[in-house]
């Protein structure tokens, strides 16, 4: 197999992994959100701080990160510029989620459901950063040489 073949199967396989894992970090997401409806009054006893804010500012910069991938299809202005932008957002999310995380550890057991969905998300989050990446180079790759 020759450079360019493999830098050609490398990005058709990321570009199915980014597509896969923003779509499951979209629904990661919201089930945690459908959890902690579930939940909020068992964590509004727990936790004396504001633990919504991070749950939904994650959640809105993991939709913003799904939506931004396919907007070169709506809008033809965008260029590159756009997976960093998604990667960006995506570390935003990893990171509101952590602070979301150690919120959550000074009051609920570390073996609540809510607080492991929480770490489950940061690794899916964290998947999607490195598959866009890769179609990020992977298409450099590709295109430009």
């Amino acid at each position: 197999m020759s450079q360019n073949t493999f830098f050609i199967f490398l990005q058709q396989y990321s570009a199915y992994a980014t597509e896969i894992l923003t779509v499951i970090n979209v629904l990661w997401m919201f089930e945690i959100c459908v959890n902690a409806v579930v939940q909020r009054d068992e964590l509004n006893s727990f936790v004396e701080e504001n633990w919504k804010f991070d749950l939904e500012i994650s959640t809105l910069f993991s939709i913003l990160g799904l939506a931004l991938l396919y907007a070169p299809r709506w809008i033809t202005q965008f260029g590159r510029e756009i997976y960093i932008i998604t990667i960006f957002f995506f570390i935003l999310q990893i990171l509101f989620t952590i602070d979301n995380r150690k919120t959550l550890r000074k009051f609920i057991r570390r073996t609540a459901w809510y607080y492991k969905s929480m770490l489950v998300s940061i690794w899916i989050a964290s998947l999607s950063v490195v598959a866009v990446f890769v179609f990020f180079v992977s298409q450099i790759a590709v295109s430009d040489f």
